[in-house]
This record gives structure tokens, C-alpha cells and sequence, in this order.
């Protein structure tokens, strides 16, 4: 027979085990939860629309080029604009090509990365979170133009300004005597980790000369109050 001291050991114990079980979920369920997003592709990305659902071969498209023979032809599907060399068209086409290849580029990495995810980032693409992007976060012109960037890119940059908002997934900014317009592309988990990344698409001019071109990077961002992280760039 069991003495009503022993009971009453039991008991208390039954009760500090469940106060500790509930403080422990409280704890894993009461910090910021990540969001389940769609992996998402702007379908503006060829300033044509385009369906995005499907598979990359679905993406259609028209584009006039001048052929490196000084002929027209048209590009007209991803698949050969991303296994044909950049010897395909005129060299003064070469910015144009390179343009129509990124967007190629992300497209493929969209259609084979998960279609849902876990998300940090804010739902809109705005002036506020560019200035959060890795200070690495610009176009590379060659050379050690990264070398050192620390920071976020409105730490590091002051002279970080911004210009304008074309659309919701295009914004203008002037750094480094550059006037780069940051094209968000696509979200979608890149890397397969759980989380979702962003493909920024970076259009740039030189400002008071010659020159332009185009660059991409992919970030990500692992919690809340983390800053975004480069995980790939061009």
C-alpha cells in the first residue's frame, strides 16, 4: 500500500513536469515564426508577360536580335538563349543578350527549387530593404571593386541615394557614381535549405559617361532580425 507521503511526492512531481513541458513549448512558439511563401517569379521579368506556371520551356517569348553575321534572328525560349555563347550576337547587342540571359538564368533556378518555403522576408520590395542588402550587394566592374565592403550597403555606401520606383519590383538608386535600377526577379528556395531566398537582378549605368550593364545576385535571410546574406552573385 502505497503511504500518502509517497503520493504526494509523485504528484508534485507530475506537476513540475508538466509546468517545465509547457514553459518549453511557450518558449519554442512564442519567438517570430517564419511565414510559408509560394515560390514566386515576376512575370514582368521579360517586359513581356509570361505565365509562370508550368515548366521553363513554357516561357515564350519574342525578342529581335542582330545576329554576330550582322542578320536578324529571334530569341524566342530560355532554353536557347542559356546554351548558346555570347558570340551569337553583334557586339553592340552584348548588354541586350546578357539581360535576356539572366532573366533565363533565374527563371531555370525558380522552376527547380521547392515551390513553397519558409520566409523572413518582408512582402514588399521596396527603397528600405535594398539599404538592408549586403554591402556586396552592387555591380561588379572588375578587379578588387568588392574587396573590404562591410556592412549593409547604406552603412558602407553613404552616398547611397534613391531615385525612383518605376514598379514594386523595380527600384532606381544612385551609388558609388552609378545609377543602378535592383530588379527583384524571384523568390524561391535556391540552395533547398527550408528558406526562402531572393534573385536581384541589377541594371547599371555609369552616370556623367559610357558604359552599362547587368549583374544578378542571390540573397537570403535566416530570421527575423537577421540582415540579408549574399548566397550567390554572378
Amino acid at each position: 500500500m502505497k503511504t500518502p507521503l509517497l503520493l504526494t511526492y509523485r504528484l508534485y512531481l507530475c506537476i513540475t513536469f508538466s509546468i517545465l513541458a509547457s514553459c518549453s513549448l511557450y518558449g519554442k512558439n512564442s519567438g517570430p515564426q517564419a511565414d510559408i511563401e509560394t515560390a514566386w517569379l515576376n512575370p514582368l521579368t521579360f517586359e513581356q508577360k509570361i505565365k509562370t506556371d508550368g515548366y521553363l520551356s513554357d516561357i515564350q517569348f519574342n525578342i529581335e536580335f542582330t545576329g554576330s553575321d550582322e542578320k536578324p534572328f529571334f530569341a524566342k525560349e530560355c532554353a536557347f538563349v542559356l546554351y548558346s555563347g555570347e558570340g551569337v550576337v553583334a557586339e553592340r547587342e552584348y548588354h541586350r543578350w546578357q539581360w535576356l540571359k539572366d532573366n533565363c538564368i533565374a527563371a531555370n533556378k525558380f522552376y527547380g527549387a521547392p515551390k513553397v518555403a519558409k520566409s523572413f522576408w518582408p512582402k514588399g520590395f521596396d527603397y528600405e530593404l535594398i539599404k538592408l542588402f549586403p554591402a556586396t550587394a552592387i555591380p561588379y566592374l572588375g578587379g578588387e571593386a568588392l574587396e573590404g565592403r562591410t556592412g549593409t550597403l547604406s552603412t558602407y555606401d553613404e552616398s547611397l541615394t534613391f531615385i525612383e520606383a518605376p514598379h514594386k519590383n523595380r527600384i532606381a538608386v544612385e551609388v558609388d557614381d552609378l545609377e543602378v535600377y535592383y530588379v527583384q526577379v524571384a523568390r524561391a528556395d535556391f540552395n533547398r535549405d527550408g528558406y526562402q531566398d531572393i534573385f536581384i537582378r541589377m541594371d547599371w549605368y555609369v552616370k556623367d559617361a559610357f558604359g552599362k550593364g547587368t549583374d544578378w545576385v542571390v540573397l537570403t535571410k535566416l530570421s527575423p532580425d537577421a540582415a540579408p546574406m549574399m548566397l550567390w552573385r554572378k
